[in-house]
């Protein structure tokens, strides 16, 4: 939005967003930016991301650290100290350790749900969303059938092996 109503700005905000965006242009924050989105898992754009997607709480971390980022970046340069770009962006990650689990957590409960919602929908198992332990049961059953070519047992599901393990892996995951 600032690019599109630049001229619009008066002269005090032109200054403030033309230093951010000067900041941004460091290649040492560029650099430490690329390591957190690397460290967080997430994709190239993630401004298409949206509150729907299952990274949208960990692009809202980053988001957060990429302001400290840009403020520590702001008063290395002011006192004209160069900046190590993975020591701050290890330095940064770690101090929203705990976020970050809690919105990985997040995420794997709810793909386990998503696999429990297979399961009732595809195989007409009776399973409810967070009874991840029967969903591990009857994955393992299934995984049993799919090793022993028992179609009986399988029925409509056409996932393979190495998916089936998957899943149990994750809903294993989830209970922790």
């Amino acid at each position: 939005d600032v690019a599109t109503h630049f001229n619009m700005l008066n002269l005090a905000d032109k200054r403030k967003y033309y230093q951010r965006a000067e900041t941004y242009q460091s290649t040492a924050v560029k650099d430490a930016l690329t390591i957190m989105k690397g460290a967080l898992s997430l994709p190239a754009n993630i401004d298409a991301i949206n509150d729907a997607d299952p990274d949208f709480e960990k692009v809202q971390i980053f988001r957060r650290l990429a302001g400290q980022l840009a403020s520590e970046a702001a008063s290395a340069k002011s006192n004209n100290i160069d900046i190590d770009p993975d020591e701050i962006a290890q330095r940064l990650l770690s101090s929203v350790g705990e976020d970050l689990d809690v919105a990985v957590k997040r995420l794997v409960v709810d793909q386990a749900n998503l696999i429990v919602e297979q399961l009732v929908g595809i195989g007409n198992f009776v399973v409810e969303r967070g009874d991840f332990a029967t969903a591990v049961s009857i994955l393992s059953k299934l995984i049993i059938a799919k090793r022993d070519n028992d179609q009986s047992t399988l029925g409509d599901i056409k996932t393979g092996l190495p998916g089936l393990i998957k899943q149990k892996a994750t809903l294993i995951e989830a209970m922790k």
